[in-house]
């Protein structure tokens, strides 16, 4: 239950005199001049996993992380983030010559606040604290 009070938001959207009413996590929107319904997500979509090469390279113990950082300003993230969630970075591994993701460090709002959290392929997200005020 405590999730439903944490990452979820209570949207309203009015069309013309007939309106809709979502819980959701969030919601992303794009302009197009044609439809998107059916056609793939734009490579910006951030339920895409990051359509950039690796930038940064992490040794911890014997174990070698691969780093995606988003190329995203500040500033567009934090436009992006007051409807959805915003990756921030991927972290990979690669094991016998094929590379795995193993998290993702996003950010999210929540009444206003930013949260950064981390989110490991498996298991539950961590909260690393709250961010920017909007």
């Amino acid at each position: 239950m405590e999730e439903m009070l944490t990452d979820y938001t209570h949207y309203y959207f009015f069309f013309h005199d007939e309106f809709v009413e979502v819980i959701a996590k969030g919601f992303w929107w794009e302009k197009a001049e044609q439809s998107l319904l059916g056609k793939p997500l734009s490579m910006s979509h951030p339920f895409l996993k990051l359509q950039t090469d690796f930038t940064e390279e992490l040794n911890i113990n014997d174990a070698r992380f691969y780093i995606k950082i988003n190329p995203k300003s500040h500033q567009e993230l934090l436009e992006d983030v007051r409807f959805c969630h915003q990756t921030i970075l991927e972290v990979w591994v690669k094991i016998k010559g094929e590379y795995f993701q193993e998290g993702t460090l996003k950010i999210k709002e929540n009444k206003a606040v930013v949260f950064s959290y981390y989110q490991p392929r498996f298991g539950k997200d961590i909260i690393i604290k709250k961010a920017l005020q909007i």
